[in-house]
Protein backbone atom coordinates (compact mmCIF):
# COMPACT_ATOMS: atom_id res chain seq x y z
CA UNK A 1 0.00 0.00 0.00
CA UNK A 2 0.87 3.71 -0.40
CA UNK A 3 1.41 6.95 1.54
CA UNK A 4 0.73 10.11 -0.47
CA UNK A 5 3.85 11.81 -0.21
CA UNK A 6 5.91 9.05 0.67
CA UNK A 7 8.07 7.43 -2.04
CA UNK A 8 10.56 4.69 -2.38
CA UNK A 9 13.73 4.64 -3.89
CA UNK A 10 11.97 3.34 -7.35
CA UNK A 11 9.57 6.31 -7.17
CA UNK A 12 12.02 8.66 -6.25
CA UNK A 13 13.76 7.96 -9.37
CA UNK A 14 10.47 7.78 -11.69
CA UNK A 15 9.48 11.33 -10.58
CA UNK A 16 12.68 13.16 -11.48
CA UNK A 17 12.90 11.24 -14.42
CA UNK A 18 9.75 12.89 -15.54
CA UNK A 19 10.78 16.44 -14.13
CA UNK A 20 13.92 15.97 -16.62
CA UNK A 21 12.12 14.98 -19.57
CA UNK A 22 9.19 17.46 -18.87
CA UNK A 23 11.87 20.35 -19.09
CA UNK A 24 12.78 19.15 -22.51
CA UNK A 25 8.98 19.63 -23.44
CA UNK A 26 8.50 22.55 -23.89
CA UNK A 27 8.85 24.94 -26.80
CA UNK A 28 7.74 24.82 -30.53
CA UNK A 29 7.00 21.53 -30.85
CA UNK A 30 7.57 19.42 -33.75
CA UNK A 31 5.98 15.62 -34.32
CA UNK A 32 8.57 12.62 -33.85
CA UNK A 33 9.32 10.83 -37.24
CA UNK A 34 7.65 7.45 -35.76
CA UNK A 35 3.98 10.01 -34.70
CA UNK A 36 1.13 8.26 -36.67
CA UNK A 37 0.68 10.25 -40.22
CA UNK A 38 -2.90 11.38 -38.85
CA UNK A 39 -0.89 13.67 -35.91
CA UNK A 40 2.11 15.17 -37.90
CA UNK A 41 -0.52 18.12 -39.35
CA UNK A 42 0.18 20.45 -42.42
CA UNK A 43 2.19 23.41 -42.51
CA UNK A 44 -0.58 24.92 -43.92
CA UNK A 45 -4.24 24.14 -43.67
CA UNK A 46 -6.11 23.43 -46.71
CA UNK A 47 -9.70 22.71 -47.33
CA UNK A 48 -9.12 18.98 -48.36
CA UNK A 49 -7.64 18.49 -45.12
CA UNK A 50 -10.61 20.02 -42.99
CA UNK A 51 -12.63 17.85 -44.94
CA UNK A 52 -10.72 14.41 -44.78
CA UNK A 53 -10.59 15.02 -40.86
CA UNK A 54 -14.54 15.75 -40.71
CA UNK A 55 -15.38 13.30 -43.42
CA UNK A 56 -13.81 10.48 -40.26
CA UNK A 57 -15.95 11.36 -37.39
CA UNK A 58 -19.38 13.51 -38.41
CA UNK A 59 -20.06 12.56 -42.39
CA UNK A 60 -23.53 13.00 -41.93
CA UNK A 61 -23.52 16.88 -41.37
CA UNK A 62 -23.10 19.12 -45.12
CA UNK A 63 -21.22 22.07 -42.82
CA UNK A 64 -17.60 20.11 -42.38
CA UNK A 65 -17.93 18.52 -45.71
CA UNK A 66 -18.93 20.31 -48.19
CA UNK A 67 -17.37 23.39 -50.16
CA UNK A 68 -20.49 24.51 -51.62
CA UNK A 69 -22.55 24.27 -48.95
CA UNK A 70 -19.93 26.04 -46.40
CA UNK A 71 -19.87 29.04 -48.70
CA UNK A 72 -23.11 30.15 -48.54
CA UNK A 73 -22.76 29.76 -44.38
CA UNK A 74 -22.21 32.81 -42.36
CA UNK A 75 -18.93 31.70 -42.28
CA UNK A 76 -18.45 32.08 -45.73
CA UNK A 77 -16.25 29.30 -46.54
CA UNK A 78 -15.43 25.94 -44.78
CA UNK A 79 -13.97 25.66 -40.91
CA UNK A 80 -12.19 23.63 -39.27
CA UNK A 81 -14.17 21.27 -36.89
CA UNK A 82 -14.04 21.75 -33.16
CA UNK A 83 -11.49 18.75 -32.57
CA UNK A 84 -9.03 19.14 -35.75
CA UNK A 85 -6.51 21.21 -33.80
CA UNK A 86 -6.16 17.64 -31.67
CA UNK A 87 -4.05 16.62 -35.03
CA UNK A 88 -1.08 19.11 -33.73
CA UNK A 89 -1.35 18.76 -30.05
CA UNK A 90 1.93 16.84 -28.65
CA UNK A 91 2.18 13.55 -28.52
CA UNK A 92 1.84 11.99 -24.61
CA UNK A 93 4.62 10.16 -22.96
CA UNK A 94 4.36 7.44 -20.73
CA UNK A 95 5.79 7.94 -17.35
CA UNK A 96 9.88 5.93 -17.44
CA UNK A 97 9.59 2.90 -15.43
CA UNK A 98 11.62 -0.28 -15.17
CA UNK A 99 10.71 -4.36 -15.54
CA UNK A 100 8.54 -5.64 -13.40
CA UNK A 101 6.68 -2.47 -12.47
CA UNK A 102 3.75 -2.67 -14.03
CA UNK A 103 1.99 0.64 -14.92
CA UNK A 104 -1.58 0.54 -15.67
CA UNK A 105 -2.54 3.89 -17.92
CA UNK A 106 -6.01 5.61 -18.01
CA UNK A 107 -6.84 9.00 -20.26
CA UNK A 108 -9.32 10.69 -17.95
CA UNK A 109 -10.17 13.16 -20.38
CA UNK A 110 -9.36 16.70 -22.69
CA UNK A 111 -9.58 20.06 -22.38
CA UNK A 112 -10.65 22.12 -25.80
CA UNK A 113 -10.55 25.92 -25.95
CA UNK A 114 -11.60 27.91 -29.68
CA UNK A 115 -11.02 31.22 -29.84
CA UNK A 116 -11.81 32.36 -33.45
CA UNK A 117 -12.34 29.78 -36.50
CA UNK A 118 -9.37 28.08 -38.41
CA UNK A 119 -9.80 28.09 -42.21
CA UNK A 120 -8.00 26.64 -44.78
CA UNK A 121 -4.83 29.22 -45.61
CA UNK A 122 -4.30 29.27 -41.95
CA UNK A 123 -0.98 28.26 -40.89
CA UNK A 124 -0.81 26.95 -37.64
CA UNK A 125 2.46 26.25 -34.74
CA UNK A 126 2.28 24.61 -31.60
CA UNK A 127 4.06 25.77 -28.51
CA UNK A 128 3.92 23.31 -25.96
CA UNK A 129 3.49 24.17 -22.33
CA UNK A 130 5.15 21.77 -19.95
CA UNK A 131 3.68 18.37 -18.56
CA UNK A 132 2.42 18.59 -14.61
CA UNK A 133 2.34 16.30 -12.57
CA UNK A 134 0.60 15.37 -9.28
CA UNK A 135 0.23 12.67 -6.55
CA UNK A 136 -2.59 11.39 -6.57
CA UNK A 137 -2.49 7.88 -4.48
CA UNK A 138 -5.50 7.67 -1.76
CA UNK A 139 -5.34 9.59 0.81
CA UNK A 140 -6.61 6.41 3.03
CA UNK A 141 -2.99 4.78 2.47
CA UNK A 142 -5.15 1.43 1.73
CA UNK A 143 -4.42 1.87 -2.33
CA UNK A 144 -2.09 1.77 -4.85
CA UNK A 145 0.35 4.58 -5.98
CA UNK A 146 -1.43 6.66 -8.28
CA UNK A 147 -0.01 9.63 -10.44
CA UNK A 148 -2.07 12.21 -12.29
CA UNK A 149 -0.45 14.18 -15.03
CA UNK A 150 -1.14 16.92 -17.48
CA UNK A 151 -0.05 16.28 -21.05
CA UNK A 152 -0.14 16.85 -24.04
CA UNK A 153 -1.08 21.02 -23.23
CA UNK A 154 -0.53 23.49 -25.39
CA UNK A 155 -1.68 26.58 -27.03
CA UNK A 156 -2.29 26.69 -31.33
CA UNK A 157 -0.64 29.88 -33.12
CA UNK A 158 -1.74 31.21 -36.14
CA UNK A 159 0.64 33.16 -38.80
CA UNK A 160 -0.63 36.47 -37.49
CA UNK A 161 0.42 35.23 -33.46
CA UNK A 162 -2.52 35.08 -32.54
CA UNK A 163 -3.64 32.55 -30.56
CA UNK A 164 -6.57 30.11 -32.10
CA UNK A 165 -7.06 27.48 -29.46
CA UNK A 166 -5.86 25.73 -26.42
CA UNK A 167 -5.64 21.85 -25.35
CA UNK A 168 -4.83 19.77 -22.01
CA UNK A 169 -5.09 16.10 -21.83
CA UNK A 170 -5.08 14.32 -18.40
CA UNK A 171 -3.88 11.00 -17.54
CA UNK A 172 -3.84 9.29 -14.47
CA UNK A 173 -1.64 6.12 -14.12
CA UNK A 174 -1.47 3.15 -11.45
CA UNK A 175 1.76 1.33 -10.27
CA UNK A 176 1.61 -2.01 -9.91
CA UNK A 177 4.31 -4.74 -8.55
CA UNK A 178 3.58 -7.62 -10.81
CA UNK A 179 0.37 -7.75 -13.03
CA UNK A 180 -2.68 -6.04 -12.41
CA UNK A 181 -5.98 -8.31 -11.61
CA UNK A 182 -7.90 -8.90 -13.98
CA UNK A 183 -11.29 -7.01 -13.58
CA UNK A 184 -14.64 -9.14 -14.01
CA UNK A 185 -17.69 -6.54 -14.57
CA UNK A 186 -17.69 -6.33 -18.36
CA UNK A 187 -19.55 -9.00 -20.30
CA UNK A 188 -20.90 -9.39 -24.03
CA UNK A 189 -23.93 -7.22 -23.92
CA UNK A 190 -26.68 -9.08 -25.45
CA UNK A 191 -29.22 -6.95 -27.46
CA UNK A 192 -33.31 -7.99 -27.93
CA UNK A 193 -34.56 -7.09 -31.15
CA UNK A 194 -35.94 -4.33 -29.54
CA UNK A 195 -33.51 -2.89 -28.30
CA UNK A 196 -32.04 -2.58 -31.73
CA UNK A 197 -34.91 -1.31 -33.79
CA UNK A 198 -34.89 1.90 -30.77
CA UNK A 199 -31.85 2.32 -31.95
CA UNK A 200 -31.87 2.15 -35.35
CA UNK A 201 -35.05 4.73 -35.00
CA UNK A 202 -33.04 7.23 -33.42
CA UNK A 203 -29.91 6.67 -35.73
CA UNK A 204 -31.32 7.02 -38.51
CA UNK A 205 -33.86 10.12 -37.61
CA UNK A 206 -30.58 12.05 -36.06
CA UNK A 207 -30.52 15.22 -38.27
CA UNK A 208 -28.31 18.67 -37.79
CA UNK A 209 -29.90 21.41 -37.08
CA UNK A 210 -28.05 23.18 -40.40
CA UNK A 211 -28.78 26.46 -41.71
CA UNK A 212 -31.93 27.26 -39.33
CA UNK A 213 -30.76 29.69 -36.62
CA UNK A 214 -30.93 29.07 -32.63
CA UNK A 215 -31.04 32.33 -31.20
CA UNK A 216 -29.43 32.74 -27.90
CA UNK A 217 -32.77 34.33 -26.96
CA UNK A 218 -34.63 31.41 -27.73
CA UNK A 219 -32.72 29.20 -25.83
CA UNK A 220 -33.93 28.46 -21.76
CA UNK A 221 -31.85 26.92 -18.61
CA UNK A 222 -33.14 23.47 -18.62
CA UNK A 223 -34.10 23.04 -22.49
CA UNK A 224 -33.25 18.85 -23.67
CA UNK A 225 -30.95 18.54 -26.43
CA UNK A 226 -32.27 15.68 -27.38
CA UNK A 227 -30.86 11.83 -28.17
CA UNK A 228 -28.65 10.38 -30.50
CA UNK A 229 -26.83 6.99 -30.39
CA UNK A 230 -23.22 5.80 -31.34
CA UNK A 231 -23.25 1.95 -31.46
CA UNK A 232 -22.93 -0.95 -31.36
CA UNK A 233 -19.97 -0.17 -30.68
CA UNK A 234 -16.71 -1.71 -33.16
CA UNK A 235 -12.84 -2.06 -33.03
CA UNK A 236 -11.34 0.84 -34.86
CA UNK A 237 -7.91 0.39 -36.18
CA UNK A 238 -5.72 3.75 -36.39
CA UNK A 239 -3.62 4.48 -39.30
CA UNK A 240 -0.14 4.59 -38.14
CA UNK A 241 1.23 4.89 -41.14
CA UNK A 242 4.89 3.31 -42.11
CA UNK A 243 7.50 2.80 -40.76
CA UNK A 244 9.18 6.33 -39.53
CA UNK A 245 12.70 6.80 -41.19
CA UNK A 246 14.73 9.63 -42.45
CA UNK A 247 14.12 11.28 -45.54
CA UNK A 248 16.40 9.74 -48.41
CA UNK A 249 16.36 5.66 -46.44
CA UNK A 250 14.35 3.08 -46.68
CA UNK A 251 13.65 0.62 -43.54
CA UNK A 252 15.58 -2.15 -42.62
CA UNK A 253 14.14 -5.77 -42.14
CA UNK A 254 13.47 -6.32 -39.12
CA UNK A 255 12.02 -9.06 -37.39
CA UNK A 256 9.43 -8.08 -34.18
CA UNK A 257 11.17 -10.28 -31.56
CA UNK A 258 9.58 -10.66 -27.78
CA UNK A 259 10.44 -7.96 -25.37
CA UNK A 260 9.34 -8.06 -21.56
CA UNK A 261 6.53 -5.36 -21.45
CA UNK A 262 7.12 -2.37 -19.35
CA UNK A 263 3.73 -1.63 -18.37
CA UNK A 264 1.07 0.30 -19.70
CA UNK A 265 -0.18 0.17 -22.92
CA UNK A 266 1.29 -2.39 -25.15
CA UNK A 267 0.00 -1.25 -28.73
CA UNK A 268 2.42 -3.38 -30.36
CA UNK A 269 4.73 -6.82 -30.07
CA UNK A 270 3.79 -9.77 -28.06
CA UNK A 271 1.97 -10.53 -24.19
CA UNK A 272 2.50 -13.86 -22.39
CA UNK A 273 -0.48 -15.69 -21.67
CA UNK A 274 -0.76 -15.54 -17.82
CA UNK A 275 -1.37 -19.39 -17.19
CA UNK A 276 0.76 -21.17 -20.23
CA UNK A 277 3.46 -18.24 -20.68
CA UNK A 278 3.05 -18.59 -24.57
CA UNK A 279 3.59 -15.51 -26.85
CA UNK A 280 0.48 -13.81 -28.41
CA UNK A 281 0.87 -10.72 -31.04
CA UNK A 282 -0.51 -7.74 -29.70
CA UNK A 283 -3.27 -7.23 -32.79
CA UNK A 284 -3.77 -3.34 -31.69
CA UNK A 285 -3.84 -3.55 -27.85
CA UNK A 286 -5.99 -3.11 -25.56
CA UNK A 287 -8.58 -1.59 -27.93
CA UNK A 288 -8.43 -3.82 -30.43
CA UNK A 289 -7.72 -7.72 -28.98
CA UNK A 290 -9.30 -9.19 -25.67
CA UNK A 291 -6.13 -10.90 -24.45
CA UNK A 292 -4.15 -7.74 -24.99
CA UNK A 293 -6.85 -5.62 -22.78
CA UNK A 294 -6.72 -8.52 -20.03
CA UNK A 295 -2.74 -8.62 -19.55
CA UNK A 296 -3.67 -4.48 -18.60
CA UNK A 297 -5.98 -5.46 -16.34
CA UNK A 298 -9.10 -5.31 -18.44
CA UNK A 299 -11.62 -7.80 -18.77
CA UNK A 300 -11.46 -7.62 -23.02
CA UNK A 301 -11.17 -4.27 -25.15
CA UNK A 302 -12.36 -1.25 -24.52
CA UNK A 303 -13.25 1.58 -26.87
CA UNK A 304 -11.35 4.64 -28.47
CA UNK A 305 -11.83 7.68 -26.45
CA UNK A 306 -13.07 8.65 -30.16
CA UNK A 307 -16.13 6.72 -30.05
CA UNK A 308 -17.58 8.68 -26.95
CA UNK A 309 -16.25 11.98 -26.92
CA UNK A 310 -16.93 12.66 -30.97
CA UNK A 311 -20.69 11.77 -30.81
CA UNK A 312 -20.68 14.05 -27.64
CA UNK A 313 -19.35 16.99 -29.59
CA UNK A 314 -22.10 15.68 -32.67
CA UNK A 315 -24.50 16.35 -30.25
CA UNK A 316 -23.64 19.68 -29.14
CA UNK A 317 -22.88 21.18 -33.14
CA UNK A 318 -26.34 19.08 -34.39
CA UNK A 319 -28.11 21.33 -32.13
CA UNK A 320 -26.20 24.84 -32.45
CA UNK A 321 -26.75 24.96 -36.27
CA UNK A 322 -24.30 26.26 -38.93
CA UNK A 323 -24.28 29.52 -36.80
CA UNK A 324 -22.86 28.60 -33.44
CA UNK A 325 -19.73 28.41 -32.11
CA UNK A 326 -17.95 25.80 -29.91
CA UNK A 327 -15.62 27.88 -27.56
CA UNK A 328 -14.88 25.07 -25.13
CA UNK A 329 -14.92 21.52 -24.58
CA UNK A 330 -14.24 19.73 -22.00
CA UNK A 331 -15.07 15.47 -21.25
CA UNK A 332 -13.91 13.40 -18.79
CA UNK A 333 -13.89 9.63 -18.69
CA UNK A 334 -15.52 7.81 -15.95
CA UNK A 335 -16.47 4.09 -17.31
CA UNK A 336 -14.33 2.17 -19.96
CA UNK A 337 -16.92 1.14 -22.62
CA UNK A 338 -16.43 -2.50 -23.64
CA UNK A 339 -16.18 -3.01 -27.29
CA UNK A 340 -20.04 -4.34 -28.88
CA UNK A 341 -21.68 -1.64 -26.11
CA UNK A 342 -24.33 1.09 -27.53
CA UNK A 343 -24.46 4.45 -26.39
CA UNK A 344 -27.56 7.18 -26.08
CA UNK A 345 -25.80 10.71 -25.97
CA UNK A 346 -28.09 13.02 -24.24
CA UNK A 347 -27.10 16.28 -23.13
CA UNK A 348 -29.26 19.94 -21.62
CA UNK A 349 -28.51 23.43 -21.41
CA UNK A 350 -27.59 24.35 -17.81
CA UNK A 351 -26.42 28.28 -18.45
CA UNK A 352 -27.06 31.26 -20.50
CA UNK A 353 -25.23 34.32 -20.49
CA UNK A 354 -23.78 37.51 -22.05
CA UNK A 355 -20.01 38.06 -21.56
CA UNK A 356 -18.04 40.76 -23.31
CA UNK A 357 -20.75 41.45 -25.84
CA UNK A 358 -20.59 37.57 -26.69
CA UNK A 359 -24.36 35.44 -26.33
CA UNK A 360 -22.96 32.06 -24.67
CA UNK A 361 -24.83 28.93 -23.51
CA UNK A 362 -23.27 26.11 -21.40
CA UNK A 363 -24.03 22.58 -22.09
CA UNK A 364 -23.76 19.49 -20.23
CA UNK A 365 -23.67 16.12 -22.33
CA UNK A 366 -23.06 12.77 -21.85
CA UNK A 367 -23.28 8.78 -22.63
CA UNK A 368 -25.31 6.54 -21.24
CA UNK A 369 -24.80 2.59 -22.03
CA UNK A 370 -27.61 0.43 -22.15
CA UNK A 371 -26.38 -1.35 -18.73
CA UNK A 372 -27.58 1.68 -17.24
CA UNK A 373 -24.17 3.52 -16.50
CA UNK A 374 -22.81 7.11 -17.69
CA UNK A 375 -19.37 6.26 -19.31
CA UNK A 376 -18.42 9.72 -20.32
CA UNK A 377 -19.24 13.47 -19.37
CA UNK A 378 -18.81 16.98 -21.28
CA UNK A 379 -18.90 20.48 -20.43
CA UNK A 380 -18.80 22.29 -23.05
CA UNK A 381 -19.51 26.63 -24.28
CA UNK A 382 -20.83 27.45 -27.37
CA UNK A 383 -21.34 30.97 -28.76
CA UNK A 384 -24.98 31.84 -30.46
CA UNK A 385 -26.20 34.38 -32.79
CA UNK A 386 -28.24 36.75 -30.68
CA UNK A 387 -31.44 38.44 -32.59
CA UNK A 388 -30.12 42.03 -31.35
CA UNK A 389 -26.83 41.37 -34.13
CA UNK A 390 -26.40 42.55 -37.25
CA UNK A 391 -26.35 38.82 -38.53
CA UNK A 392 -23.58 38.94 -41.35
CA UNK A 393 -25.33 38.57 -45.27
CA UNK A 394 -28.73 38.76 -43.65
CA UNK A 395 -31.34 40.77 -45.62
CA UNK A 396 -34.65 41.98 -44.89
CA UNK A 397 -37.13 41.44 -47.93
CA UNK A 398 -40.33 43.55 -48.48
CA UNK A 399 -42.91 42.68 -50.11
CA UNK A 400 -44.93 45.85 -51.30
Amino acid sequence: MAVRGKYSDLEKEILENFEQVADTRKGWYKPPLDAPAFMKGEPIITAESLKKYASGLDPWNPFWNLEEYAVATRWGGLIAHPFYLERLKPMEKMLKTRKGLFLTFYLMGHDYEYYQPIRPGDTIRTWALRPTLEDSTDLSGKGLRKFRYVDGQCDYINQRDEIMGAFKQYVEVTLHEGRPPVDKYFDDYGYTQKELDHLAEIFESEKPRGAEIRYWEDVNVGDDMGTITDGPTTFLHMDFGAPAVPPGEVPKRTFTRYEEPLGGPVMGGYVPDRDTGLLYPVHGGRHGYDRAAQFEGGPRAWIYNVQSRYPMCRLITNWMGDDGFVCKFGWRHIWRTPVGDALLINGKVVKKYVDNGEHLVDLSVWCLNLRGTITDMAQATVKLVSKEDEYPGAKKVVKR
